[in-house]
């Protein structure tokens, strides 16, 4: 109720919001918040500028419409649904909200998808970023934001994608691609 109202209040089509990392005995391991101090309110372009490496889907509460309007989906199935989806309903925001309110705990468990390593479904994080500058030049948008753009697919390529093969496995085949 609080983030809706912060939406309401705003006219925000996007609250972004802070989080908590909680080990599985219930030890917070790290906070982030969104803004430091209150609130703090972007275009979407200012956003995914400063904030493309946030590309998750669970620290946001999201107007309907976003989805409803653009047809916007979340990809059955597949890692990094968060990097393939949240860009694209980005682009249909008039206004992004950052609030320093915690209102996510995110359990990390030794055993879940995103700690297994399994290096064979980093390509998805490739197809991801394709789809999103795939959607972005459908819609024009895309040099309209080349720098944002080039900067998310530069962490999320280069930096994560091959930091999390490499470590697995110097030689595998992905870092060809």
């Amino acid at each position: 109720s609080t983030l809706y109202g912060q939406a309401v209040a705003s006219g925000a089509d996007m609250v972004c919001f802070g989080m908590q990392y909680v080990a599985e005995d219930g030890t917070v391991l790290s906070e982030h918040r969104a803004a430091d101090g209150g609130e703090r309110e972007l275009s979407p372009a200012e956003y995914l500028v400063e904030y493309a490496a946030d590309s998750y889907a669970w620290n946001k509460l999201y107007r309907a419409s976003l989805f409803k309007d653009s047809g916007v989906r979340f990809p059955p199935r597949a890692w990094y649904e968060d990097l393939a989806t949240v860009p694209k309903v980005l682009l249909s925001c008039r206004r992004v909200l950052l609030t320093d309110g915690v209102f996510y705990r995110y359990l990390q468990r030794a055993d879940s998808i995103m700690h297994v390593g399994n290096v064979e479904r980093t390509a998805e994080m490739l197809d991801a970023v394709d789809g999103v500058l795939a959607y972005y030049k459908e819609q024009g948008a895309f040099d309209a934001c080349v720098e944002a753009l080039e900067y998310l697919t530069v962490l999320h390529v280069l930096v994560l994608a091959t930091h999390r093969v490499v470590s697995a496995d110097k030689r595998h085949p992905l870092l060809g691609r």
